[in-house]
């Protein structure tokens, strides 16, 4: 196991050292960045927090800041401030129109709005980056989650449909997100009175034992 706490007096140390010299900028910087990261594995995200800031005030590389700026909307909506988040990604698009991230964040920004319960916000987010970025590797996960604000919305057959086209798009995977997936589409078909189908996708479901067992356990009920 990585000793995290040791890894941050070793940034810090870096960071003493060439902090006043300018040709060490770039050291600097990724040593910032090395501690930022490591107190996020620490689970301390106020500082984090702080140690991106300290990159975002002392670069004067835009594409330094935005991945830093970006490192903190992150932070905040893994720590549950979503409001933050959304506060912070609306900056970086506002601010950033035309990053190598700006994609990312307006996904990220669309799973922030998702978990808030803004259904509708959270589907023009990931709309507009199916419109504005056709090529984004992010757009198959972008149909799992508008399945998702769909099914919340108790839109069952556009849950239905959205989730299928994930479906086909990521085939056959042994993760979290395609095991959500399935069970959308399980309960989307039960409430569309298309119990064949509902009932094929619960037991598909309840032979494969890597599944959380709460998610067994409801698709035997479903069943």
């Amino acid at each position: 196991m990585l000793d995290y706490s040791n890894a941050v007096q070793e940034y810090r140390l870096v960071i003493d050292q060439y902090a006043q010299k300018p040709e060490y900028k770039d050291i600097v910087e990724k040593a910032y960045f090395g501690m930022a990261w490591t107190y996020l594995k620490l689970g301390d995200i106020d500082s984090s927090i702080k140690n991106f800031q300290t990159i975002m005030n002392q670069t004067n590389s835009k594409i330094v800041k935005m991945s830093a700026l970006t490192q903190v909307g992150d932070a905040y909506q893994d720590n549950g401030d979503l409001e933050k988040a959304i506060e912070i990604y609306d900056q970086i698009l506002r601010e950033f129109p035309d990053s190598i991230y700006t994609d990312y964040v307006q996904f990220r920004q669309g799973v922030a709005l998702l978990k808030l319960g803004k259904m509708e916000m959270a589907s023009l987010s990931f709309q507009s980056l199916q419109v504005n970025f056709p090529k984004s590797k992010y757009l198959n996960e972008v149909d799992y989650y508008l399945g998702v604000a769909y099914f919340k919305n108790g839109n069952w057959a556009n849950a239905r449909d959205y989730i299928l086209r994930y479906m086909k798009k990521s085939g056959e995977t042994n993760s979290d997100l395609s095991y959500e997936a399935q069970y959308i589409l399980a309960l989307s078909s039960f409430n569309l009175d298309d119990y064949q189908t509902a009932i094929e996708t619960f037991e598909k479901i309840t032979q494969n034992q890597t599944v959380q067992s709460t998610m067994l356990q409801n698709s035997e009920l479903g069943i």
